[in-house]
């Protein structure tokens, strides 16, 4: 059976501290056993946000919950080659400027495989963005379009091999959060 909520915390500098089973069980699902807590135990969550206003938007709502001590709570995809997961998280403070998150599946939709999202797949030099909170494919116009139409269209992809991901923020994404975050 999929896992459905998984919940873990980090602690005042930002270093992951504690994963309930589901944490692993979610990594294992996803192909990525790299990120079982084990491994990452303390790892700052900041090794896994490169992307510049991504990183901004997570300080700000970090921020927000620690020095407001107010929960927080907010749609994302989390979408694999097979489904796009319809997820929501929820950060709550805790002691020592510590932050817990409680992430859940509130609906999953399978689709046939999107080979751009395969762990699996051989990649290239070339990288494209995709956008951390919707899933869209950022092109390089700074336009948006959906990961499956993405992956339908020829010219994105021309090499022999797929181009590497790296997820970043869309300027929708990005306006849509810097907003909510200044009515707080």
């Amino acid at each position: 059976m999929a896992v459905k909520s998984f919940t873990y915390s980090i602690d005042g500098q930002d270093r992951l501290v504690t994963a309930d089973s589901e944490w692993d069980a979610f990594a294992l699902e996803n192909y990525a056993p790299q990120l079982t807590f084990e491994r990452i135990r303390y790892a700052s969550i900041w090794d896994f946000i490169y992307d510049t206003e991504t990183r901004h938007i997570y300080r700000l709502v970090l921020d927000k919950v620690r020095y407001s001590t107010v929960s927080v709570r907010f749609p994302f995809r989390c979408d694999s080659p097979d489904s796009r997961r319809f997820m929501k998280m929820e950060i709550l403070p805790l002691d020592a400027m510590g932050v817990r998150f409680n992430t859940s599946i509130i609906r999953e939709e399978k689709r046939g495989p999107v080979r751009l999202l395969d762990a699996f797949a051989e990649r290239g030099e070339k990288l494209i963005s995709m956008c951390s909170w919707c899933k869209c494919v950022i092109l390089e116009d700074g336009n948006c379009i959906d990961v499956e139409e993405a992956a339908r269209r020829p010219d994105l992809f021309n090499e022999p091999r797929l181009p590497q991901l790296n997820h970043g923020t869309c300027a929708a994404c990005s306006k849509k959060w810097l907003d909510k975050i200044s009515s707080w």
